[in-house]
C-alpha cells in the first residue's frame, strides 16, 4: 500500500483514466445540450417575431373597411 497524503492531486490520480475521460465525455455533453437548448430558444423566438412580422404586413395589404352600425 503506497502513502497517500490527503491532496486532491493525489486523489485525481488514484481515479482510473477512464472514469476520468468519462466524466469529460458527460460534462461535454452536458454543455452541448445546454447550447442545443439556447439555440433552439433563438430560433423560436426569430420564428415567432418573424410571424407576427409577416401577420401584419398582411393586414397591411388589406385595410380594414370600417363598418359603421
Amino acid at each position: 500500500m503506497k502513502q497517500r497524503n490527503g491532496d486532491l492531486s493525489s486523489i485525481l490520480l488514484d481515479v482510473p483514466a477512464s472514469v476520468r475521460q468519462r466524466n469529460n465525455d458527460y460534462r461535454g455533453l452536458l454543455k452541448m445540450k445546454r447550447l442545443g437548448q439556447e439555440l433552439n430558444y433563438m430560433v423560436l423566438s426569430t420564428a415567432f417575431v418573424l410571424h407576427i412580422y409577416d401577420f401584419v404586413t398582411i393586414l397591411k395589404k388589406f385595410p380594414q373597411k370600417r363598418i359603421h352600425a
